[in-house]
């Protein structure tokens, strides 16, 4: 329609064109981040015993990922990501890698009680899945924002 009329505009000096389809996009941010945190809240981590058995005692790791999960804007939209510090600081960004299966290798650990006996687990790709799966939503979100920039004209 007028996207023509936006892109040159917008290549012709008119950076406060972009603003209205920063906004939309940003705005399909917000449901795409917390379908991201209810994605890390449903994830099951498996153990080397093959079982999916809450621990006596949880690190709460789950929730702790599903919090430092945030949106943050740039130039040119959006940035969804996991906070590793907020996660645990001790660990860098491997805890957040490790549960969403990104890493080759799964993780070990402690068992609660003791150093002698190690724990074996691995977690799922949920991550990329999830925002991929909103694609269509910022798409659909660009477009409501191009479609106001083009009524300006």
């Amino acid at each position: 329609m007028g996207w023509e009329i936006v892109n040159v505009r917008v290549t012709q000096g008119r950076r406060d064109l972009v603003g209205p389809l920063r906004v939309e996009i940003r705005r399909e941010a917000r449901p795409a981040v917390a379908a991201v945190r209810a994605a890390w809240m449903s994830i099951d981590v498996q153990s080397s015993r093959g079982g999916t058995a809450r621990p006596q005692r949880s690190t709460h790791l789950r929730a702790r990922v599903a919090a430092a999960t945030t949106s943050d804007a740039t130039p040119t939209g959006v940035r969804i990501s996991v906070r590793p510090s907020e996660v645990d600081p001790r660990y860098g960004g491997s805890l957040p890698l490790y549960l969403n299966a990104t890493s080759a290798w799964p993780w070990r650990h402690p068992v609660f009680g003791g150093r002698a006996r190690w724990q074996v687990q691995s977690g799922r790709p949920v991550f990329f899945g999830t925002i991929s799966a909103r694609e269509p939503r910022f798409r659909a979100g660009a477009e409501r924002g191009m479609e106001q920039v083009a009524r300006e004209f």
